[in-house]
């Protein structure tokens, strides 16, 4: 009788985890997360490695069901060029049909810098930007499948310079 029970329960889950993972896929076009740079902030240079640590807070936008994100990697190309890169340790929950905003680590190698800024002049200031996410996402506590994805956008530098408070602008501009 457990036995029977116990493939019952196992068939169930089975069925229920297919199911998910059907309506996923099949509403994954529709129902794409738009992913967004809200701010980036600088947290400190290590000169001797060649890397700066920064914080980018990002707004993912749901129009679809709410899911939760663990084991979160990340790469930012800037550009084209490969910049930096993070990793976020803590569980993300994305709600259904909202925004999250996130703050994501990121360790920047600056010797990309020449490259990226020369770029970014050539296109009239705009860091056009690609990250490249891997995570997985928590199913039925035995089951995280591994997901990849990738989101682009730009980031215009004349708009974030005509954000800088009037005293700093006339300390760089001066």
């Amino acid at each position: 009788m457990r036995d029977k029970i116990h493939r019952l329960l196992l068939s169930f889950n089975l069925l229920l985890l297919f199911s998910v993972v059907t309506y996923a896929r099949e509403n994954r076009a529709e129902q794409k997360p738009d992913f967004k740079v809200k701010s980036v902030k600088l947290n400190g240079v290590d000169w001797s490695k060649k890397t700066a640590d920064t914080t980018v807070l990002v707004v993912i936008t749901n129009p679809g069901i709410g899911f939760k994100l663990i084991d979160l990697n990340y790469k930012l190309k800037v550009n084209e060029a490969g910049f930096a890169e993070g990793k976020y340790d803590k569980e993300v929950q994305i709600p259904a049909k909202g925004a999250a905003e996130i703050e994501l680590p990121f360790t920047i190698d600056l010797t990309t810098l020449p490259l990226v800024a020369w770029n970014s002049i050539k296109d009239s200031l705009t860091l056009h930007y690609e990250i490249e996410a891997e995570f997985k996402i928590p199913l039925l506590m035995l089951f995280s499948p591994a997901q990849k994805t990738s989101f682009t956008g730009d980031y215009s530098l004349t708009e974030a310079l005509a954000e800088l408070p009037a005293k700093i602008k006339e300390k760089i501009f001066r």
